[in-house]
């Protein structure tokens, strides 16, 4: 059955399902207690010069799109598209750490953008196996 699977493709297919699961899991477990995750952004942003107007919106909207590039992701649907959603998702993230003067959390989410940003550059039509499309 893998005779005719290269590594680079199993090593992407891997990588895409794990990237997958993991925003999924975030929306999945936040979604439960939104309210609560929503109240934890208010407070932890509070004193940041990030208006109180923006963060629960973005807040609310955050679940529901790591919800949706999860499940983009794992299924390996439109995958190129979701990777730059996402890749965006954790530049608004760094940018919001940053703010915070979260400097160990900034670390934690550049390994995330270093993971996303080899995923997507090692994208391509031929590395995608086991996905619902091929774009």
């Amino acid at each position: 059955m893998l005779n005719n699977v290269s590594n680079s493709q199993i090593a992407f297919f891997l990588g895409r399902f794990l990237y997958g699961i993991n925003f999924f899991a975030h929306g999945l477990v936040r979604l439960p207690k939104l309210n609560k995750f929503i109240d934890w952004i208010l407070t932890e942003f509070k004193d940041t010069m990030i208006p109180k107007v923006l963060l629960e919106p973005y807040a609310f909207v955050l679940v529901f799109l790591e919800l949706v590039v999860g499940i983009a992701l794992f299924f390996g649907f439109r995958t190129r598209l979701f990777l730059i959603i996402s890749m965006l998702i954790l530049i608004s993230l760094i940018f919001g750490a940053c703010m915070q003067e979260a400097w160990p959390r900034v670390g934690v989410q550049m390994v995330y953008a270093i993971f996303n940003y080899q995923l997507l550059k090692d994208y391509s039509v031929k590395n995608e196996i086991l996905s619902i499309t091929k774009s």
